[in-house]
């Protein structure tokens, strides 16, 4: 027969073993750089600190890149908090998955700005959020046609 402080001990093991791994969610921190201006700052797996810049204003919300998709949800929860809705202009400054992959989060509302060399790699990651999206899926086309197709 167990006594009631040798379940108590049981049960403060078997808790502690569940908490062994559980990770926060990973967050945004905000940091005002300038008036309306907010840098946007998230540690990524192998601790460097990835960033993105907002412009927060009268009319809304515009972010210059936007992180990696894993930390598209922590990216939509700090624009939240602006109280602004989601951001209305992105400017994606380069194709690299860790300056655009967050802007999935936003679905298809924010206008996406960028070189037209990253078109291509933006387009297939919007047809991994949006499968089988027939004006994406016309435009990847477009842009896998060889130069001289066109």
């Amino acid at each position: 027969m167990h006594s009631a402080r040798s379940w108590l001990v049981l049960i403060n093991v078997v808790g502690a073993a569940a908490g062994v791994g559980a990770q926060e969610k990973p967050s945004y921190q905000a940091k005002t750089i300038a008036p309306g201006i907010q840098e946007l700052v998230i540690q990524d797996e192998s601790g460097l600190a990835v960033k993105v810049i907002a412009s927060v204003g009268e009319d809304g919300v515009l972010l210059v890149d936007s992180g990696y998709k894993a930390h598209g949800e922590a990216l939509a929860e700090a624009v939240k908090a602006f109280g602004k809705g989601a951001p209305r202009y992105i400017i994606n400054t380069h194709s690299h998955f860790e300056h655009l992959g967050g802007q999935i989060a936003f679905g298809k509302g924010p206008v996406v700005i960028g070189h037209r060399t990253e078109a291509l790699k933006y387009c297939r990651l919007v047809l991994e959020a949006f499968p089988g999206e027939p004006s994406i899926v016309d435009r990847v086309k477009e842009l896998e046609q060889p130069a001289a197709a066109k």
